[in-house]
């Protein structure tokens, strides 16, 4: 599965239009997560059929509550977006991910990310807030799950 993953992040679609994309983010709610860890994330995103995008991206968190271990993850998102070209815009997005080191407030490696948010575009970048949560949707316990509110950054159309 990891290799699997890794390589969805390391290939780059041919002759398409990407989008360099970078969050950071800090820890939400007590149940799921603390105000204690820290994340980020960089990936590229590739838009197609307009409102459907593909974002590859390797994430890391780092929990100082003492509750938990500091983690990387991996997953290929597939997410659908209400966009303009330039303007406002919202998204959703989902896929299985890969995470390093299992804990107690997520068992085992296989884990989704789930993702949505809202921001402003213009002709040549993103700025906007997400939520994202990573979970193993019960398949492994424990599955408390991590939430994070992130800023993102895309660069468009490198």
């Amino acid at each position: 599965m990891k290799y699997l993953i890794l390589l969805l992040l390391l290939s780059t679609p041919a002759l398409a239009e990407v989008s360099l994309s970078a969050g950071i983010g800090k820890g939400a709610l007590y149940h799921n997560g603390t105000p204690f860890e820290r994340s980020a994330a960089i990936g590229y995103q590739y838009n197609f059929k307009h409102d459907f995008f593909i974002r590859p991206e390797v994430g890391w968190f780092m929990d100082n509550s003492g509750n938990g271990k500091t983690s990387f993850w991996a997953a290929p998102l597939l997410g659908v977006s209400a966009l303009s070209t330039v303007g406002p815009e919202l998204h959703v997005a989902l896929g299985p991910g890969y995470l390093q080191h299992p804990d107690e407030i997520l068992g085992g490696h296989f884990q989704f990310s789930l993702e949505g948010g809202v921001g402003i575009t213009s002709k040549n970048a993103y700025v906007g807030l997400a939520w994202k949560h990573l979970s193993s949707g019960g398949i492994t316990q424990p599955n408390r799950g991590r939430d994070f509110i992130m800023v993102q950054l895309r660069l468009l159309q490198l």
